[in-house]
């Protein structure tokens, strides 16, 4: 695989996450009240985390875990993460409530790189057991034309 391939796919799927965490913090924006809001900041990045990293290493066909990429990736969830809340829970930014945010935060964007590490693992797995797969029914088939 060549790196500019990677990097393309890199940027199309750190898009792709980006929009994913904002349309889900504006989905829960319509019907979660703002201390839920933050709960789930770590769930909302995560997710688009692993999603994004299944879709990175089936795409570009690259199991090793990238670190700098993942790093890049995640503080970008993050960030857009970290955005869509201030702009949907602005009270939460208040004083009283700083040392929750603080905490979901780093909660958040450890979830958001595990999250991309998961989905790599995940689609490094599926790609495993579907060879194993294919080379089972190739042999069956082998076995059942020679009877």
């Amino acid at each position: 695989m060549q790196h500019t391939v990677f990097i393309r796919e890199l940027c199309k799927i750190i898009f792709v996450g980006m929009g994913g965490v904002a349309l889900l913090y504006g989905f829960f924006a319509l019907f979660l009240a703002a201390p839920a809001q933050l709960v789930l900041f770590p769930f909302v990045v995560g997710f688009n985390g692993t999603v994004s990293g299944y879709n990175l290493a089936e795409k570009t066909g690259v199991f090793a875990c990238c670190w700098k990429s993942y790093c890049i990736a995640a503080s970008l969830f993050w960030m857009t993460g970290l955005l869509s809340l201030a702009v949907t829970a602005p009270q939460l930014l208040a004083g009283e409530w700083r040392n929750e945010v603080l905490f979901f935060t780093a909660v958040s964007f450890v979830a958001a790189f595990g999250g991309l590490c998961f989905g790599r693992w995940v689609a490094a797995k599926a790609q495993r057991n579907s060879r194993e797969k294919s080379a089972v029914s190739c042999e069956e088939t082998l076995q059942d034309n020679h009877c």
